[in-house]
């Protein structure tokens, strides 16, 4: 059976294009960073506009934000060019991103579609 690059780019449109959400700026933080000599978008969730939704008496309010996204300070990593894989779809010649991890303050994992986290120690 011949490989369908043409169903691979209508699939990796709508998935990168989930993704390309992520660069709101209204709900998410980001900046570009380089990993292994690729630019990468790390996106932040920004807790400020969602603070209206618990009241101060939440019991898990202060723990959610300060002990769990201002230490842990959790990123989701996207490729830089989402907006492009977005609108035209990948084929299979784009090559898979081969993460190789290093010792660092930060838990980084990079999967071969590009996507990752990232988490401090």
């Amino acid at each position: 059976m011949p490989y369908d690059n043409e169903l691979l780019r209508q699939l990796t449109k709508e998935y990168y294009s989930g993704l390309s959400e992520f660069l709101n700026e209204k709900y998410f933080n980001n900046r570009v960073t380089e990993i292994q000599g690729e630019k990468f978008y790390e996106i932040e969730l920004s807790y400020r506009p969602f603070e209206k939704l618990f009241p101060d008496e939440f019991p898990f309010r202060h723990f959610w934000h300060f002990e769990f996204l201002d230490y842990y300070r959790p990123r989701i990593i996207i490729p830089f060019a989402v907006r492009d894989y977005a609108e035209n779809g990948i084929t299979n010649e784009i090559k898979p991103f081969i993460f190789e991890p290093n010792e660092q303050e930060y838990n980084i994992y990079i999967d071969n579609d590009r996507v990752g986290l990232r988490i401090r120690r």
